[in-house]
């Protein structure tokens, strides 16, 4: 476009604001051709605004401050650890993970910083993406990432951010339940918890959301251990007459 060079820093702004492309790096000259020339004021919205003029001026080039596209960031893994939660991606713990910084290709070179909590990380764009391996997720992975993409364009330094991903770091397996029936109604619920009655005979059952097959449950109490495999996820642990010895604190693993 033909513009004046008192109208530069004017049109500049309202090309930057138009494209949705921040404010004004620079502007360099341009090449002459047959175009309209503008004149604006620096606060309209759009060119369409600026006043028109159909002689043959000087054309310019405007650089705005985010030249670069907003990066992309994915995560992605080898040991099968890495699921859909309900508050976004979790990984289980002592699995690997990776995150994956990527942009559209526009200019080659550039670098990506992947930021977290607790630290950052720098690694050269090649073929416009970078992959951040983590060799086994733990408490202190848990936390925001964003990937920022840096390069040097125009003789001007540039970068844009991507999104948030927030990570979550889990066990494998989920917690198991154990609750206490009988067939007897010796059971009742005492000040301090459940209690039984003695001679009466009791079950502990030990059970745990569907996630592998098989398994075991251990039932570990004071005194001694039992071990049954699980069955539809669940384990019931039969004592067939309450005494002294069956007091105490019960829990599944």
């Amino acid at each position: 476009m033909g513009i004046k060079d008192w109208d530069q820093a004017a049109v500049a702004a309202v090309v930057c604001r138009q494209l949705g492309c921040g404010s004004t790096v620079s502007v360099l000259p341009g090449n002459t051709t047959r175009a309209f020339g503008v004149k604006c004021d620096g606060d309209e919205s759009s060119l369409r605004e600026c006043l028109r003029s159909h002689r043959l001026l000087p054309g310019i080039t405007v650089i705005c401050s985010d030249l670069l596209v907003q990066p992309d960031i994915f995560l992605t893994d080898s040991m099968g650890g890495v699921f859909r939660g309900h508050q976004g991606p979790e990984v289980f713990r002592g699995y690997n993970f990776t995150i994956t910084c990527s942009i559209q290709p526009q200019y080659p070179g550039g670098s990506f910083l992947l930021t977290f909590t607790g630290s950052n990380r720098t690694q050269p764009a090649v073929n416009h993406s970078a992959a951040f391996l983590f060799p086994a997720a733990d408490d202190s992975h848990q936390g925001n990432y964003s990937c920022v993409y840096d390069n040097y364009v125009f003789s001007h330094n540039f970068s844009s951010e991507s999104e948030l991903l927030s990570l979550t770091i889990t066990d494998l397996l989920v917690q198991p339940d154990i609750f206490l029936t009988d067939s007897m109604g010796g059971v009742f619920r005492g000040h301090q918890g459940p209690e039984v009655f003695r001679g009466y005979n009791f079950t502990i059952t030990c059970s745990i959301q569907p996630q592998y097959p098989g398994g075991s449950f251990l039932l570990t109490f004071t005194g001694s251990n039992r071990t049954q495999p699980a069955v539809n996820h669940s384990a019931a642990f039969l004592f067939p007459a309450a005494d002294d010895s069956h007091q105490g604190n019960y829990s599944c693993v």
